[in-house]
């Protein structure tokens, strides 16, 4: 209808302006309806308007039914009324609908947005916290090197005080007698006797007791140095089995900060994801208001409006007993106003604007940094070795490339499969037995 209406508008204005209004009523009649229905022949007006015409036409000398004067009138304002009630509510319904989906993906765009920018905020502090985790980590790992250095000095320390315990459990003293001779016949071998063992014999061995006292000396000495050398060795074993226990329990847990950085970043990135989508379908449905050929097209709206605007006016003129001519067409053209009589839709340029940021993404970004950029890794050569260092600990630049296509993980690390389960670390079997990271535990990653 609204095309047709369109070749109505300019054929009723060179017809009009051709024709002599005043002629008699059925005439009139018969030539609008004539004109009308040639018109419209294969075009898109409804029923009501051609009905309507028709028994106007059919009506048209039966007296009673037109009225005095008034039937092209009645006939006009009732296409006028049915522009009304079924083309301009149309057309203002789907302005209403268009500014309806706009809102709506607008506000779609907002939402991701915002739950996107605080899920970052989220997995930064997840990165943050594994990162300071695996530090501590590091530190536990020295604690253990520590332990491993101060158990083998303590087991160094050891050998000397313990053998020399060992060396000084036996006693020996060297008897250096002068040999005892006397006369029995002079009958003072028994004077000499004692001579001998006053002068001799308890001077031996008070020189006996004192050079046993003095062994024994170092040998009680020897027993508190080995004794205490013991309890450094065992006090260092136990040491370093807390220290295998702690860097154990550590890594459980930087592990578990792992996983949930994993998925926190993922679920980042994914959430990055449906915006960029939903920024997509933002721009596809305000291309949609601005083009033309679709439901939302306003350009279509507009030439639809103009349409249906002007057939009214000059319908209007006409039932004023107006001339039609193209003085005529013109004002009609200057009455019509769509931005004023139906609206302008809000495409919401300034909240897609604060909401395509970098703060809240712009949907261009290739890589993201998370907390402080960096991350934790040890070598592959310190991994195989039987003795890795604490200091095979580095930290490396961490700024993941960031896939924007939902079709794709967002990121690399969210292409692990979730079924895959971390695995176990294994806690040291003896107190005094180091943690051997290659066996024991999953790299930081």
């Amino acid at each position: 209808m609204l095309r047709a209406c369109t070749t109505f508008l300019y054929v009723l204005t060179a017809d009009a302006a051709r024709s002599n209004l005043k002629m008699e009523r059925a005439s009139a009649i018969e030539q609008v309806m004539n004109t009308v229905d040639s018109l419209l022949q294969g075009g898109n007006a409804g029923n009501k308007l051609m009905n309507n015409l028709r028994q106007l036409a059919v009506h048209s000398e039966t007296p009673g039914v037109l009225g005095e004067g008034n039937a092209l009138n009645t006939a006009l304002e009732a296409v006028i009324l049915d522009i009304e009630q079924n083309v301009e509510t149309t057309i203002i319904a789907g302005h209403n609908a268009a500014q309806v989906a706009v809102d709506t993906t607008i506000l779609a765009v907002e939402t991701a947005s915002n739950t996107a920018a605080g899920q970052k905020v989220t997995a930064n502090a997840a990165d943050l916290e594994w990162y300071q985790c695996v530090g501590v980590e590091k530190t536990k790992w020295v604690n253990i090197e520590t332990a491993v250095a101060n158990k083998a000095q303590a087991e160094a320390d050891q050998v000397a005080p313990c053998a020399a315990e060992v060396a000084a459990e036996p006693y020996t003293y060297a008897l250096l007698l002068d040999n005892f001779a006397c006369d029995i016949s002079e009958g003072d071998c028994d004077t000499k006797l004692a001579a001998y063992e006053a002068n001799v014999l308890n001077v031996l061995l008070v020189s006996m007791r004192s050079d046993l006292g003095t062994d024994r000396g170092v040998y009680n000495t020897a027993v508190g140095l080995c004794s205490t050398a013991n309890g450094v060795v065992s006090t260092s074993g136990v040491t370093l089995g807390t220290a295998n226990a702690e860097y154990a329990q550590q890594q459980l847990t930087c592990l578990g900060l792992h996983g949930t950085r994993a998925l926190d970043m993922c679920t980042f990135g994914s959430t990055l994801q449906s915006k960029c989508l939903e920024f997509d379908e933002h721009k596809a449905q305000v291309a949609d208001i601005d083009g033309t050929g679709t439901e939302f097209s306003t350009p279509d709206r507009v030439a639809e409006w103009t349409t249906t605007s002007k057939v009214k006016c000059l319908l209007r003129k006409i039932i004023a007993g107006e001339a039609i001519n193209d003085e005529a067409s013109a004002e009609c053209d200057e009455a019509v106003n769509y931005d004023v009589d139906v609206g302008v839709i809000d495409k919401h340029a300034e909240r897609l604007a604060t909401t395509m940021t970098t703060d809240k993404f712009t949907c261009e970004e290739t890589a993201f940094e998370f907390s402080n950029g960096l991350e934790w890794t040890v070598s592959e050569a310190s991994v195989l070795s039987e003795t890795p260092a604490a200091d095979d600990y580095t930290t490396q630049i961490y700024k993941p490339a960031f896939q924007s296509d939902q079709n794709l993980q967002p990121f690399q690390a969210c292409v692990v499969s979730a079924t895959e389960v971390e695995e176990e670390v294994s806690l040291p079997a003896a107190e005094d037995d180091v943690v051997d990271p290659a066996a024991a535990a999953e790299l930081p990653a």
